[in-house]
């Protein structure tokens, strides 16, 4: 498992990694590594990294991150500060790699937005006014549910399961691909396995 520190510098990483750096704020870098312990919850059934995830006004933060990337407050954090993670395996560096391409794009204020509208932080702060300081941790149950609940919704607007996804996926990266019907018929097979 790798620690939140060196996922935060790996998204980092990603971000100075292009033809054109992208400029990445501490608030949008804490909302990044919210959404891989999310997604990591869910899909790896298991967490990225062991620290915990706070619900504070302005959303999810990884209080152990914020020491580190505070003295950048609302500026971008400074390239440099970016680096490889040694520490991942490549489960966890496809997983960074799939957030960053995810929602890399977005600003910190919508990244904001988007987790004051789900249901982990919500949760967490139920009952709390907007603006209230809050050491509140968002469990990784809650996470877990609920980006489970987004997995579960996407697979089915394409009408395919999550273990024919894993199984296409994994045809995909060990041989050549195949239409999808030939897939298909093989897979009621494979999957009465």
């Amino acid at each position: 498992m790798m620690t939140s520190e060196s996922a935060a510098r790996h998204l980092l990483h990603l971000a100075s990694a292009g033809d054109e750096p992208v400029p990445v704020t501490h608030m949008q870098l804490q909302k990044l590594v919210y959404y891989a312990q999310g997604w990591s919850l869910a899909l790896r059934s298991m967490p990225l990294f062991a620290s915990r995830i706070e619900a504070w006004p302005h959303g999810p933060v990884v209080k152990d991150l914020y020491r580190v990337f505070a003295p950048a407050r609302a500026r971008s954090i400074d390239p440099i500060e970016g680096c490889a993670a040694q520490d991942a395996s490549n489960g966890e560096l496809q997983l960074l790699d799939s957030i960053w391409r995810g929602y890399g794009r977005f600003s910190a204020s919508y990244l904001r937005e988007l987790t004051h509208a789900e249901a982990p932080w919500l949760d967490a702060r139920r009952g709390l006014p907007d603006d209230a300081p809050s050491s509140v941790e968002i469990t990784h149950e809650s996470m877990r549910t609920y980006f489970q609940g987004l997995d579960s919704r996407a697979c089915a607007r394409f009408g395919i399961t999550r273990k024919e996804l894993d199984l296409a996926i994994a045809g995909a990266r060990t041989g050549p691909c195949i239409p999808w019907s030939d897939f298909k018929q093989g897979l009621s097979g494979a999957m009465a396995d």
